[in-house]
Parts: structure tokens; C-alpha cells; sequence
């Protein structure tokens, strides 16, 4: 984009009332810009306010450097973002998104570099949760082996992301790695979200998992959990499994509304398996 184009066409956005549509002329502004001057059109939207740079503009310019130099060339980007105060936003934005583009090429990159920037208001527990996830689903047991090398109270529930993401691709190795430690802090919180994502596809298996969980008010919250579920799936069986295990009638009837409740409540979709799922069969 020639200089004298680019001063014009800048001006006259520049001009426009905040809204979508000067949003949607500032994108198309930098979609030029950035191929000719790209650290140019980058200070330019670090300087934008407060709330004026959308995340798809934030996107477009990490494209842009990944296209330049990879993960390397984003987080010179980055570095170079000046934390002052007006663009706060921006920058949480600008570091989460490099954070999640570094975890799906070297996770443990990735979490080196959040770690060496604990403590900043841009490297928030969003962050480090999106890594985790996304590192859980090629290598739990390093991921696991990170977080547990972590300081902080938010330890226990990244482990439970790392456990629900692990048992998506092998339930039978997670289940195995919580077992064995069942003594630590972070025990019933993984068990819960264990259980939540084993009654899709057993909840005689996730029920044992429920019952595992040593305080009363967590078990009891999931058990209800997964026999609302199973109930939901399949209630001639889920009901003779759960009457085996000592449940009352009633208490079942309670299950099979909080099912239907949270099933049609609005907004939401209830992320129950089909009566067609085939349960894994354990010895």
C-alpha cells in the first residue's frame, strides 16, 4: 500500500464512529498494512482504545509473524507490546493467543514462557489452563509432571483439566495415574471431572469413581451428576444399576428430573451419550 494511500485511508477510518463497521474498516486497513509495514500496522493497533482491537485483528497480526519467523517471531511481537494501561486488553489478548499457537508446536515451550512471565496481569490462569489442555491431549503425564512443579492454589484444578482431557484419548491410563494418589489435595476434584466424562460412555465405571471421592458434599454432587446422565441415556438400565447400588426410588426420580431440567435448560446442551453407545466393559 503506497505511503500516501495508506495516510489517506487511515485518516478516513480514523474519522468513522466507533462501531462494527469502523472495527471491519480497521481489519481491512491492516490486512494491507501489515503485508508491506507489518511492525508499522502492529504499534498501530497496540495503540488503538481500549476495547477497539477485536481478537480477529489480534489474530490477523500473529498470522502475520508466524508467517516471518514462527513462534519465535510472536513472541518478539510480544515483547515489543508496551503495558500501558489503555491497552491492557490487548495485551492479555496478544499473550494468550501466542501462549495457545506455542503449545500446539512445543507445549513445554510454551510453558516455560508462562512461567517466566508469572506474576504479569496478562499471564493470567486463562492462559496457563488453555496450555494445559491443550498439552494434556499429546503428553498427559508431562503436562501432569509441570503442573505439579508449579507454586499456587490453582494446582488442583489444572490438574483436573490435564485428568478430563487424558481420559478423552486413554480413561484407562488416567484412571490408573489418580489412583495411585488418592491421599493428595487434588484427588476428589480430578476424580469429579473423571467421573463426569466417563459416565458418556460408562457409568457403572464412572460411578466407581464417584463413590471414591472422600468429601461427602463432592460425592454426592457427582453421583447425582453421572446418574443424571446415565438416567437421561438410557433409563431402564440406569435405573436397575442404580437400585443394585441402594439408591431409593426416590432419590432416582430426582435424578431423572435434574436430568431433564439441565437438558432443557436454556442455552445449554446437555452432553449426554446416546442409548446406542457401547459401554466399556471392565473386569
Amino acid at each position: 500500500m503506497a505511503g500516501w494511500a495508506l495516510a489517506v485511508a487511515r485518516d478516513w477510518v480514523e474519522g468513522l464512529e466507533q462501531g462494527n463497521r469502523r472495527n471491519a474498516m480497521v481489519y481491512g486497513l491492516l490486512d494491507g498494512w501489515s503485508q508491506t509495514d507489518l511492525g508499522a500496522a502492529a504499534a498501530y493497533t497496540e495503540n488503538q482504545p481500549r476495547s477497539n482491537t477485536p481478537t480477529e485483528m489480534i489474530d490477523l497480526l500473529l498470522s502475520r509473524y508466524l508467517q516471518r519467523g514462527g513462534t519465535g517471531a510472536a513472541r518478539t511481537w510480544f515483547d515489543g507490546i508496551l503495558g500501558e494501561g489503555h491497552n491492557d486488553t490487548y495485551q492479555r489478548r496478544a499473550f494468550l493467543r501466542v501462549a495457545q499457537e506455542m503449545a500446539t508446536v512445543d507445549p513445554s515451550a510454551a510453558a516455560q514462557w508462562i512461567t517466566d512471565h508469572s506474576g504479569e496481569n496478562y499471564a493470567g490462569g486463562d492462559v496457563v489452563s488453555s496450555v494445559v489442555q491443550t498439552w494434556a491431549k499429546n503428553d498427559p503425564t508431562a503436562t501432569l509432571s509441570w503442573i505439579l512443579g508449579q507454586p499456587g492454589n490453582e494446582q488442583n484444578g489444572r490438574i483436573g483439566l490435564a485428568i478430563a482431557e487424558w481420559t478423552k484419548s486413554d480413561p484407562l491410563a488416567a484412571s490408573d495415574w489418580l489412583n495411585e494418589r488418592g491421599e493428595e489435595s487434588y484427588y476428589d476434584g480430578a476424580a469429579r471431572l473423571l467421573a463426569q466424562n466417563l459416565s458418556r460412555e460408562d457409568p457403572n465405571w464412572a460411578m466407581r469413581w464417584a463413590d471414591s471421592i472422600v468429601d461427602e458434599e463432592q460425592r454426592s454432587a457427582t453421583i447425582d451428576e453421572v446418574g443424571a446422565r446415565w438416567l437421561r441415556a438410557d433409563a431402564d438400565t440406569a435405573t436397575a444399576g442404580l437400585l443394585a447400588r441402594g439408591l431409593s426410588e426416590e432419590k432416582i426420580e430426582a435424578m431423572k428430573k435434574r436430568g431433564e431440567n439441565v437438558w432443557h435448560m436454556s442455552g445449554l446442551t446437555f452432553e449426554g451419550f446416546r442409548s446406542s453407545d457401547t459401554p466399556i466393559i471392565l473386569k
